[in-house]
């Protein structure tokens, strides 16, 4: 049973590390810590967190998220609707009412 995935019903897949690959959203953990902690993984994996997780400080395998199926975490909900309540209320710069004319006026 070497080398193979191991999958579970929720279509999470373990998968063998063949190279080093992280990206910024990507966190290591021990395989302890992936038990003890597994549904928090889910979650943070659900809102597009990859996981390492090794044995004896060696990487066994990743734990992704399945393509086209991110989840915002609470906190990123949050962040999402303050972004979007921002952005259609616009910033305050004292231009006034800009048109291409006016931009172009003082060549």
């Amino acid at each position: 049973m070497a080398g193979t995935p191991l999958a579970c019903r929720t279509l999470m897949r373990y998968i063998p590390i063949s190279a080093n690959i992280h990206s910024e959203m990507t966190k290591t953990i021990t395989l302890r810590e992936a038990n003890q902690k597994f549904a928090r993984c889910i979650r943070e994996v659900e809102g597009g967190t990859e996981y390492i997780i090794t044995r004896n400080g060696e990487p066994v395998a990743r734990l992704i998220p399945m393509i086209g199926r991110r989840v915002l975490t609470p906190q990123q909900e949050s962040a999402m609707a303050r972004t979007r309540a921002r952005m259609e209320k616009g910033w305050p710069i004292g231009a006034g009412p800009l048109d291409r004319d006016a931009l172009h006026e003082h060549r």
